[in-house]
């Protein structure tokens, strides 16, 4: 199956996607259409017409306004807004800005070189770090592409080498050569190189790490829904985001994104996005976990998680020379090194969320993270002139 050419509809997709940048950006919508049928497509979009972008915005700052606000009372500091979500944390004269997860500490270019994908993978390896098996190439080298598919045992990820976080253009679960063009055309809206990896078996965890100190430890899992025995995949999904949108920043600030990882998570779950589930059957619809759920986050205790594997993480932060970092990683046992269990490293993320640890099933073990960054931070901040 992995051998079969791409389908002539896919085919002709691609042909769009060569019509430059235009091309590359309307092909994944026009791909969108085809798998959900034009009426359903057309209320996706006026739907996202009517979501208020702004709603999302302000349920993410709201999270982490309580989040700075009770970090600022543990450590005796005053804070202050700025404006739209900038704050200002101050203690013994001195300051520091804060907007979200972002926070004055590592430098732009190491921010930079974590986002090249390709050239991180390249720097973990020659340290003898694992990380997946992957092939890059330019988004329009298909031949080299669907080679690589064939000789690989397992299913395939497909994202843009470069310039995307937080799962973008990023396609898990990718077995034909249909699946491969398709996941080049998205993820080549965001990058002439793609990179091609083997999916690594396993759950998928994130170590936050603030100058080679371990922080906190949250495994993350997939998303999932849960059927009612009337409702589609498609309809339990949309449902999903509108509880979202409802939490008002109680609950993560991202919708699911119904794209390709989606549908081809849906199908290897057995089901479709038009398929009704039986009531209380759950199936998982992202292979990437950026789009999860609070509840599908849970806190993991520092020895829950080998030693080694440890290291293996705050290796790769060093490498990198970042300051805080969150080593995302997949490993099927996570108390064992990633060399031992077969795991890999899969991004080095230099402005990771700090949200993940305190958004968890189990609140009550959630890890203070933000804590010992911004004791950090005012010790190095700056004094008013």
């Amino acid at each position: 199956m992995k051998a079969a050419k791409p389908r002539l509809t896919t085919r002709v997709l691609g042909s769009f996607a060569r019509m430059g940048r235009a091309g590359r950006v309307i092909t994944p919508q026009l791909d969108s259409m085809r798998t959900l049928g034009l009426p359903a497509w057309s209320q996706r979009v006026r739907a996202a017409t009517d979501i208020d972008a702004q709603q999302l915005s302000d349920g993410q700052t709201q999270v982490y306004r309580r989040i700075w606000e009770q970090t600022a009372t543990a450590v005796g500091a005053d804070l202050d807004e700025l404006a739209d979500g900038y704050l200002i944390a101050s203690r013994d004269g001195v300051q520091t800005v804060l907007y979200r997860q972002l926070v004055m500490l590592d430098h732009p270019v190491t921010l930079a070189l974590a986002l090249d994908k390709s050239l991180v993978h390249r720097l973990l390896a020659e340290n003898g770090l694992p990380v997946p098996e992957h092939l890059e190439t330019q988004g329009d080298d298909r031949a080299a592409a669907l080679s690589y598919l064939r000789g690989s045992d397992s299913t395939c990820v497909v994202k843009p080498a470069n310039g995307t976080s937080g799962g973008l253009g990023v396609t898990c679960g990718v077995e034909t050569g249909d699946d491969l063009l398709r996941a080049s055309l998205q993820a080549a809206r965001w990058d002439d190189r793609i990179l091609i990896e083997h999916e690594t078996p396993g759950d998928e965890y994130r170590l936050l790490f603030l100058e080679g100190e371990l922080l906190g430890i949250v495994q993350r899992r997939r998303p999932c829904v849960t059927g009612t025995g009337t409702m589609s995949v498609l309809s339990l999904i949309e449902a999903e985001n509108q509880r979202r949108l409802q939490a008002a920043g109680g609950d993560v600030s991202r919708l699911i994104r119904i794209d390709l990882d989606c549908e081809l998570a849906v199908r290897r779950s057995g089901a479709s996005l038009h398929s009704v589930l039986a009531a209380g059957k759950r199936i998982t619809v992202k292979s990437t976990v950026g789009e999860n759920a609070t509840a599908e986050n849970s806190t993991l205790r520092h020895d829950d998680v080998s030693p080694q594997l440890v290291r293996e993480a705050a290796h790769a932060a060093r490498l990198l020379h970042i300051q805080l970092a969150g080593i995302d990683l997949v490993t099927p046992d996570p108390t064992r090194s990633l060399v031992e269990a077969g795991g890999t490293i899969l991004e080095v993320n230099a402005t990771p969320g700090l949200h993940y640890h305190y958004q968890v099933a189990n609140p009550a073990h959630a890890a203070p993270v933000a804590v010992p960054i911004l004791k950090r931070l005012l010790e190095t901040g700056s004094k008013p002139a």
